[in-house]
């Protein structure tokens, strides 16, 4: 049995992220901590959550880590998407200052629900044209660091969807079994580099 599949299994990393979003979410109440740290902390777990859910598409549940040419990469890619969404705040802001990106009046683009899925629906599109299983999971990466992130704020602010404006807030259940059945649904679309094939289809 591989180190992997000692400290991990697929139960496991769904807890695991459960427990990360109950923790992230929990100091976002906190009021002795600044809103600068807390807005730190959050990208932070945004990030990880990111990570995480890739971690979970990319893991074997038969009882091994599924550690396939650039996994790794993979998922450190994808936790990076998940965080660097919140840069948009700084670009609507037209400034560095946390403060300023803190305090916007309207949500940034990056946070579109609607954008992130013409990206996604495009990227998934050209890959099915071009028969690139590399380009369908990239598109699927991008599913799960983007709506990770745009879930986890929709509890509370709602998903962003122009020209439509924003739905109402997520209840926060629901919030918690759509971010972590996310990855699971996904993990059923992914093609495996070495085989070619998904739970669903092969190429």
């Amino acid at each position: 049995m591989s180190v992997c599949s000692l400290l991990f299994n697929g139960k496991g990393l769904t807890l695991f992220l459960l427990g990360l979003q109950l923790t992230g979410d929990r100091i976002q109440t906190l009021e002795f901590i600044n809103p600068a740290l807390k807005a730190v902390l959050d990208n932070a777990v945004h990030g990880l959550v990111a990570g995480i859910s890739w971690l979970i598409v990319v893991f074997d549940h038969g009882g091994r880590f599924y550690c396939h040419s650039g996994g790794i990469y993979e998922i450190a890619v994808c936790a990076c998407l998940g965080s660097l969404i919140d840069v948009d705040h700084f670009i609507e802001a037209r400034s560095l200052k946390l403060k300023d990106a803190l305090n916007l009046r309207n949500r940034p683009v990056l946070h579109s629900t609607t954008l992130l899925t013409v990206v996604v629906a495009s990227l998934a599109f050209l890959s099915v044209i071009a028969s690139s299983p590399n380009l369908w999971n990239w598109s699927l990466m991008i599913l799960v660091a983007g709506l990770s992130h745009h879930l986890r704020d929709g509890f509370r602010r709602g998903l962003l969807l122009p020209p439509y404006g924003s739905t109402p807030p997520i209840p926060y259940p629901l919030y918690l079994l759509f971010t972590t059945t996310l990855p699971q649904i996904v993990r059923m679309l992914f093609i495996s580099p070495q085989t070619n094939e998904s739970v669903l289809f092969s190429v």
